[in-house]
């Protein structure tokens, strides 16, 4: 049995959102400033929304997996594994981690207490996975999720560069339960389009999230290819494309085809 104080009940700590077993916890003063010279530039950042935020996710009996190192504290009957199997299964999480830039092995939580998360300047939201028939993640998204979660790699289906801003693969999350996203901007500056059987481009890594449904490839900006052409589809057609598209100053751009949801970035 267990009983905390100044917690949940602390003036100084809000609970911006709550879904599920995740809770959100914004601190919204520091208070532990030792150095005078501080006070002004932690007011700026106060008045900037740069504050501290956490993620507490109650477990009832359940398991909760996050990103590797996230953990600050734990309280209750909750044990510690991991999400690999065996020695083949290490090898496969390894070779994801390599290419999508996420920790191989993902610690997880399970039994029946309190999980709380280091703190970050960073976003934090949660998302139901079931309710984007799927969610792709842009790099450095994933923060945990519950384990009816599934996680696969998926590779981009366009042009073999990173030059819009994203990488060869994403990490994408299925099932139901559950996602916690980190997020540079926050939830209020990101815009949700609604596709039906239709197309989103976006210049960069401005989207943060998309459903899986979604036909994602990174591509040129300009493409005046003619199917019916055959001239249009060799290296001179693809040629005059590169260079109308720098010329433009877009370059590469992520596009999103299809009938899904993609979160996107109002402000970088």
């Amino acid at each position: 049995m267990y009983k905390i104080n100044n917690l949940l009940n602390n003036e100084n700590i809000k609970v911006t959102y709550e879904m599920g077993p995740v809770r959100i916890l914004e601190h919204y003063r520091n208070m532990s400033m030792d150095n005078l010279a501080d006070v002004p530039a932690n007011y700026r950042y106060s008045q900037m929304n740069v504050r501290n935020r956490q993620a507490l996710i109650t477990l009832e009996d359940s398991s909760f997996m996050v990103s590797a190192g996230a953990m600050q504290w734990t309280l209750g009957d909750v044990k510690l594994s991991s999400n690999v199997k065996g020695v083949g299964d290490y090898f496969g999480k390894a070779l994801s981690g390599m290419v999508t830039g996420e920790g191989a092995v993902k610690p997880v939580y399970t039994g029946t207490g309190l999980l709380m998360l280091e703190p970050t300047l960073k976003h934090l939201f949660p998302m139901r996975v079931e309710k984007w028939g799927g969610i792709t993640l842009t790099d450095g998204a994933y923060m945990g999720c519950e384990t009816s979660v599934s996680l696969t790699v998926k590779k981009n289906a366009g042009l073999r560069t990173g030059l819009a801003g994203e990488g060869f693969f994403n990490l994408c999350c299925s099932g139901s339960g559950v996602l916690l996203v980190e997020s540079p901007v926050p939830y209020a500056h990101l815009m949700e389009v609604v596709l039906e059987d239709d197309e989103l481009r976006v210049d960069g890594n401005m989207a943060v999230a998309w459903s899986s449904s979604l036909n994602y490839t990174t591509e040129l900006a300009v493409n005046n290819n003619n199917p019916e052409s055959k001239e249009s589809k060799g290296f001179f057609g693809k040629m005059k494309d590169a260079v109308a598209s720098g010329a433009t100053g877009e370059g590469y751009v992520n596009a999103f085809r299809g009938t899904g949801k993609v979160l996107v970035a109002l402000v970088e």
